[in-house]
């Protein structure tokens, strides 16, 4: 029989709350489903099936640790292929360094224009929000809360279409997609 004393029945009692409470698993807070997606479509843009299309990566921003989201795009690029657009690869934006962070018509939506024979190029940005964690010890993590998205003419540097969207879960780069498909009559 193990003997115990006044420490060892404090501690005992001491440690087992400490299991259950820095124990505990981290959970992200529940997905919600959209609570807003606007788009409008410029009354001037006519939209033709064959379009092509450049979608750079999305720009990030409230997350340390990604500037840029590849996968949003390429997600984003599915739904506008799916409606007719022709996307292009966009990659030689960033290998000639072009600046279109003003999107300001001048040499470098025409140089887009010109080395890519796209007619529009689509800007995305996706929103970080941190979400801390229900434990002691947990981390917290970075989850999207809204994006948006520009498509804009390289001929006029018109904004053609622009579409936002607000969220806890889910893939805002594809809702915004079909939310474009639908804003513009495509299945």
């Amino acid at each position: 029989m193990v003997r115990q004393d006044g420490v060892t029945r404090l501690l005992l009692p001491l440690l087992a709350l400490s299991f259950m409470i820095l124990g505990c698993a981290t959970h992200p807070p529940a997905p919600t489903d959209l609570a807003d997606i606007r788009v409008h479509v410029s009354a001037e843009f006519a939209f033709q099936s064959g379009m092509r299309t450049a979608v750079l990566p999305f720009t990030v921003v409230g997350h340390p640790e990604r500037a840029r989201d590849v996968s949003a795009a390429d997600t984003f690029s599915m739904e506008l292929a799916e409606a007719g657009f022709v996307i292009v690869d966009s990659t030689i934006v960033y290998r000639n360094d072009l600046q279109l962070g003003g999107l300001v018509p001048g040499a470098d939506l025409n140089a887009v224009r010109r080395e890519l024979s796209v007619e529009l190029v689509a800007l995305g940005t996706v929103n970080y929000v941190y979400r801390g964690s229900q434990s002691l010890l947990g981390k917290g993590q970075y989850l999207e809360d809204s994006a948006s998205v520009r498509i804009v003419s390289l001929t006029t540097g018109e904004v053609v279409v622009i579409a936002t969207a607000r969220a806890t879960g889910g893939s805002l780069a594809a809702e915004l997609g079909r939310a474009i498909k639908g804003a513009l009559g495509q299945p």
